[in-house]
């Protein structure tokens, strides 16, 4: 127990302490001075555990707070991750864009090159059916059509079909010309030949179908011919056999 006396003591040391003086020394083997010592120690303790300065010496440890730091430290990496995840998106975005690109530059150039062959081939294909194909001896696609009727209309009765004759077509043509121009149908009476003539239309296949339900016009289509011409002017034709 400490008496009156040394309550005072301590009491009044501890103000002097306070104030930047002393009057004991802590460090005595006296009683009142490790008493002195002891109070001093109580009042140094909490400071030194909030600096972490010889209180560790103590037992006492002073951590700063961790789990703010990594959580810290965790939003920057999770930031240059992402942040390298864009670029790395980025530059994979631009590589497929560019691979895209040559891609359709070649399909185009590949499609390109494919139409040209497929052209060369038409064009070789319509040469050939060109060359196989003699050309029209007609000039008037009417009478061109006129002539074809005409003959399947001979394979169907079992005859050979008529060939083209210039000659006879020319006297169809002048024959047709004739009749135009005096608009009135009429036998031209040329000696040597059969003849048959049409007025009213300008169709080939029309003018031939109405020489073949006619008695007279469809006997000399029938007849031991093997050349013939046809020639149309506007609305008349003309047919000329030998």
């Amino acid at each position: 127990m400490i008496n009156r006396s040394t309550f005072m003591i301590s009491a009044s040391a501890i103000l002097c302490v306070c104030c930047g003086l002393s009057f004991a020394d802590p460090a005595t083997d006296s009683q009142v001075g490790k008493e002195i010592q002891k109070v001093l120690q109580d009042q140094r303790d909490p400071l030194e555990i909030a600096r972490g300065g010889r209180a560790r010496r103590r037992g006492y440890v002073y951590q700063p707070a961790p789990v703010v730091k990594n959580e810290q430290q965790k939003e920057e990496k999770d930031a240059k991750d992402d942040a390298a995840t864009e670029q790395k998106d980025a530059k994979d975005a631009v590589k497929t864009e560019q691979k895209d690109a040559k891609d359709a530059v070649k399909t185009e150039q590949k499609d390109a090159k494919d139409d040209e062959v497929k052209k060369d081939d038409s064009a070789a294909k319509d040469d050939e059916t060109k060359k196989e194909e003699p050309a029209s001896p007609f000039k008037d696609p009417q009478a061109a059509l006129a002539f074809q009727e005409f003959n399947n209309f001979r394979i169907r009765s079992g005859l050979k079909p008529c060939e083209f004759n210039q000659n006879l077509q020319n006297i169809a043509q002048w024959h047709s010309n004739n009749m135009y121009n005096s608009q009135r149908m009429y036998h031209s009476g040329m000696p040597g030949v059969a003849e048959n003539v049409f007025m009213g239309s300008s169709s080939g296949v029309y003018a031939v179908r109405v020489w073949i339900n006619s008695p007279g016009h469809r006997a000399n289509m029938l007849g031991p011919y093997t050349r013939v011409g046809i020639a149309r002017t506007g609305g008349f034709f003309t047919m000329v056999l030998q």
